[in-house]
């Protein structure tokens, strides 16, 4: 499977878009395209000349050449991209899917690395327009289980634990309330999600100390921390001894001497 993405894009309310009674007039694309609507939308999308009503969490698959509209009923954000493919039997068919939260994130990386055009953007952006494709392709085909997925929200901590992450925005982007985020987060890897997310930059942080010899100032923006005595005084209470204690040990350590 081979995908090429050919526009992405994000639209809130605070733009002249997307404000109640806003319409979407009946239209075409070559290309295929999905739109995830986020937390505030609601409305209507008519979709090969079957209307839907979408909530926030939901999204539409149009593809190529196929009439959609687009009714707007509150103030919302939305993100929409349009892609190719070269095998046409991996498309969802169209219409609106419900509480699709996962493809969020995915929508957000595409958006960034689009604007970003970093070495390697356009196979990174081939990748993640498969990766949505596959998880469409796994909630049209679900696998019986016992507990809910959220590898994705892991994979997301892993991924951006250099920038401000909240609990609370983790929470609405899965579509759960705070308090069940955190317990089926939990309950999954025996964790809790703000202790995930410490974890992580606290072993990012240790590594550049004994690699680097980054300043405590710079490590701390490096890892996500807010400053250096955030990161000084998180890793003393977890591990019992400072950054610089940590960094001359490993000197030593690396220097052969005991």
């Amino acid at each position: 499977m081979s995908a090429k993405l050919s526009y992405v894009k994000k639209v809130s309310s605070s733009e002249k878009f997307l404000y109640p009674g806003y319409v979407v007039a009946p239209q075409t694309h070559h290309c295929h395209e999905i739109v995830f609507y986020d937390v505030g939308c609601h409305g209507t999308t008519e979709i090969g000349g079957i209307e839907y009503e979408f909530t926030a969490g939901d999204i539409a698959m149009i593809s190529a050449n196929t009439i959609h509209s687009e009714r707007h009923f509150d103030n919302g954000k939305l993100y929409f991209f349009g892609f190719t493919v070269d095998d046409l039997s991996i498309l969802p068919p169209n219409g609106l899917y419900r509480n699709i939260w996962d493809i969020k994130f995915l929508v957000k990386a595409l958006l960034k690395e689009s604007v970003s055009q970093e070495w390697g953007y356009e196979k990174m952006l081939s990748h993640k327009v498969e990766e949505v494709l596959l998880l469409l392709s796994r909630k049209m085909n679900p696998v019986s289980k016992t507990s809910i997925d959220l590898s994705y929200v892991k994979q997301y901590i892993e991924e951006n634990y250099v920038n401000k992450i909240t609990i609370e925005e983790l929470a609405k982007s899965s579509g759960y309330s705070y308090d069940h985020f955190r317990h089926i987060f939990k309950n999954s890897y025996g964790i809790s999600p703000q202790k995930y997310l410490i974890d992580i930059r606290c072993e990012k942080a240790i590594s550049l100390l004994k690699s680097t010899k980054l300043s405590c100032t710079e490590i701390a923006y490096h890892c996500g921390f807010t400053d250096s005595a955030q990161l000084t005084k998180i890793i003393k209470n977890r591990y019992g001894f400072s950054p610089l204690q940590l960094r001359k040990q490993s000197d030593i350590s690396n220097n052969g001497t005991h």
